[in-house]
């Protein structure tokens, strides 16, 4: 009896590891999974050129996004534009 319900538990235990691992057809390649991105819109608040942010009001709310010295900025008709070229009132799409 003792052996039986070993054996049982050892089998369910082995189920249980094999449902939990990725199965895919042989030859067929994984699927990188994507990054999710948001877009946030609204107008600036407020801008600190100190510590590189800038405030953002939502809808609802104000979000603080801090600006990466990588950010890419296009401004109007300009194709690239810099984080001092923003300024209090304009309206952003940050993603």
């Amino acid at each position: 009896m003792k052996k039986m319900l070993l054996r049982l538990v050892i089998a369910m235990a082995i189920a249980s590891a094999a449902g939990s691992l990725p199965c895919r057809a042989e030859g067929e390649k994984p699927k990188v999974e994507q990054k999710k991105t948001l877009v946030a819109s609204g107008t600036i608040e407020k801008i600190d050129n100190k510590a590189h942010t800038m405030t953002v009001r939502l809808v609802l709310t104000s979000k603080v996004f801090k600006v990466t010295p990588d950010c890419e900025f296009v401004l109007g008709k300009k194709e690239k534009a810099a984080f001092e070229n923003l300024k209090v009132g304009d309206e952003v799409s940050v993603n």
